[in-house]
């Protein structure tokens, strides 16, 4: 078993150099200003002048990219890989949101927005990424750099359905992070398990009432514990996706749970919910086994919560500072 004391020991120093909730609501009630007084405060440099959202939105990703490499040179060959159950899901994040923008036809600037980067991609690769013209290019760089979720466009087909890639792309990382959290001991094997039911229930609402010719018992990822393969089938095979919502409440707890039970379920409050029941978890397992993996896996997990709240305040002031010119 990996020993994690003096690794979680420097986790917990970085987390508690974090913004605090407080903190974060009162950037975004002082604009543009607020914000850029919190990025400075953590100690990410900022350009000249008053910042942009732009701006402010790239000194998080630059400054999150400077922690994270000096953290990967403190962890053991053994580490590293246990950790792919936390960061591969970011990069798994990352290279969706930038199929899905190739998908809308956005611009690479609009495609890495809010991808955060790992040591397995840098900024510099993320915006390699979001410059490919298609999903197969990205797929054929992932190849290029012997990423692990390269594997997926091998395996999905046809590479311009976009929903059977990005569920290619859950397929290769939930096999992949269930090997690697083998050896992060349990907070890492609960987080996965926990990752797969709630991916699943967020693809069985995809699936639930929509005209993809998938097959729902294809689309099911082994490994969790609350959502079977029988639920899941059933959920995805409604004609309304608010009734399947309804019936993968129960099952689940937490911030997902009360995601479920919303009116109209949306997928990106879906996602947050679901980081929001795995930090909480992690959390809760950092106080009870302080010199596990859980406090690793909370600070990279809280790291993206910080990195979007501070996004979503600088560009909530940019947008009202635009509506007040207007």
């Amino acid at each position: 078993m990996t020993t994690w004391a003096a690794v979680a020991a420097r986790a917990r120093g970085l987390a508690a150099r974090q913004a605090s909730p407080a903190a974060l609501r009162a950037a975004r009630r002082d604009g543009l200003e607020g914000v850029a007084r919190l990025v400075a405060a953590r100690g990410w440099p900022l350009p000249p002048g008053e910042p942009t959202a732009a701006e402010l939105e790239a000194a998080v990703r630059l400054g999150i990219a400077a922690e994270l490499r000096v953290f990967d040179r403190w962890l053991a060959p053994a580490q590293r890989r246990a950790l792919f159950a936390v960061l591969g899901d970011e990069d798994r994040r990352t290279v969706q949101r930038i199929v899905r923008g190739l998908a809308g036809g956005v611009g690479p600037a609009v495609r890495r927005a809010g991808a955060l980067p790992t040591p397995d991609l840098t900024p510099r690769a993320i915006d390699e990424l979001a410059r490919q013209p298609t999903p197969a290019a990205v797929g054929v760089l992932l190849a290029l750099w012997d990423h692990p979720l390269a594997a997926a466009f091998a395996s999905a087909g046809p590479v311009d359905e976009t929903l059977g890639l990005e569920l290619a792309l859950d397929r290769v990382f939930a096999a992949r992070a269930t090997r690697a959290a083998r050896g992060g001991g349990r907070p890492l094997r609960r987080l996965v398990e926990r990752w797969v039911d709630g991916t699943n229930a967020i693809t069985a609402l995809l699936l639930a009432g929509s005209e993809h010719e998938l097959v729902a018992a294809e689309c099911f990822l082994p490994g969790g514990r609350a959502l079977g393969a029988e639920a899941f089938a059933a959920a995805a095979g409604r004609r309304n996706p608010a009734a399947a919502a309804s019936d993968l409440a129960p099952l689940f707890e937490g911030a997902l749970r009360r995601a479920l039970r919303a009116p109209l379920p949306d997928r990106a409050a879906l996602e947050d919910a679901l980081l929001a029941d795995l930090l909480a978890e992690q959390r809760r397992l950092a106080r009870l086994h302080p010199l596990s993996a859980a406090p690793v896996a909370a600070w990279l997990l809280s790291l993206r919560v910080e990195a979007a709240a501070l996004r979503r305040a600088a560009w909530s002031a940019a947008l009202d500072l635009h509506g007040e010119a207007a």
